[in-house]
């Protein structure tokens, strides 16, 4: 939508959905329309009401050409203040809203380290209090259709490390226990945020980020529960999250993003359990760009992984487990 036509967004369209059929999540009309002022797509003066128009337009004259075609919108770099308009006038058309976060940028900058990506970002709070009270409102579900550790492909020394792993996976549970229903990580090639780097022709390699991801992943489908941390000093590198899975097992996943300090933790699950097994992220250091592993392995370089889990005392229902400095934990109790 920003430098196409309706017509040929229709082509488009046509040919995407006959070749992803029910995969398809959804078309998006264009990227981060609330920058196409300053990057000289559109006036000065382009506001929602001149997007909204144009939207439309294209919504109309895909649907015709696609009937079934499904939509997400508005897409934004930042403004959550296109949400709420954005929900209320397309509430039937779109499918879901989605948005975009970056936790740094630019890369150019020398304030973007490694301690500030970990630290907590107000303005990841901002964003996610306006898509959870955007959804309240409109009942309809948000997804964070692009994001990274630092815009513009990444920051050396920052995005390719092991910080990384710990923050996206940090991240997708700050998403979900605030209602989000997905994630999409920008990456491709070789840059330094990518999770998978590499081409078809010389080979691929998983980067530090796709550990977290993954660490995400083996913990399976499910919902996440009330959890909550006692006697946690306000130290706010220290985050955990709960999950009831949809085997029925309990788990639970902690973060220690201190590179200092472990912390000793005793998990009850609420539940009776006689046992329990943790699979564990780490690395030797935050800024470790390689000897990164999950459960003990790396992942090969097909992408072939087997984690190997560690068996976790568990007394009176609660399980005792110390967690290292700069590491995460999936817990399963049984």
């Amino acid at each position: 939508m920003g430098t196409g036509t309706a017509d040929a967004a229709a082509d488009e369209a046509d040919f995407v959905m006959k070749t992803m059929g029910e995969k398809l999540i959804a078309f998006q009309l264009c990227n981060e329309p609330d920058l196409f002022f300053r990057n000289g797509i559109r006036k000065s003066d382009y506001d929602f009401a001149q997007f909204a128009t144009e939207w439309q337009h294209f919504y109309e004259v895909i649907r015709q050409r696609v009937p079934k075609a499904p939509f997400a919108g508005p897409d934004t770099a930042f403004n959550n203040e296109w949400l709420v308009p954005f929900a209320k006038r397309f509430s039937d058309q779109a499918a879901f809203l989605s948005q975009h976060y970056y936790a740094e940028g630019p890369p150019s900058d020398p304030s973007m380290t490694i301690e500030r990506l970990l630290r907590p970002n107000p303005k990841l709070v901002q964003e996610f209090e306006g898509m959870a009270q955007t959804r309240q409102d409109s009942k309809l579900p948000f997804r964070l259709t692009e994001t990274n550790s630092c815009y513009q492909a990444g920051k050396q020394g920052v995005s390719d490390t092991f910080a990384s792993a710990l923050w996206g996976a940090d991240l997708m549970y700050q998403l979900a226990s605030v209602g989000g229903i997905g994630i999409n990580f920008h990456g491709g090639g070789y840059g330094w945020y990518t999770p998978i780097a590499g081409t078809a022709r010389n080979g691929f390699v998983a980067r530090p980020i796709y550990y977290g991801m993954l660490l995400f992943a083996e913990a399976g489908p499910g919902h996440l529960i009330e959890s909550a941390l006692d006697s946690q000093q306000d130290d706010h590198l220290l985050t955990a999250y709960g999950l009831h899975s949809d085997s029925g097992s309990i788990k639970a996943v902690a973060f220690n993003k201190d590179a200092n300090r472990a912390v000793s933790l005793t998990v009850d699950a609420g539940v009776r359990a006689s046992k329990a097994r943790a699979l564990r992220l780490f690395a030797p250091r935050f800024s470790d760009t390689t000897d990164v592993t999950l459960g003990t392995n790396p992942v090969g370089a097909s992408g072939a992984w087997s984690g190997e889990y560690e068996a976790i005392p568990v007394r009176d229902g609660t399980a005792e487990m110390d967690l290292p400095p700069a590491s995460a934990a999936l817990l399963t109790f049984a």
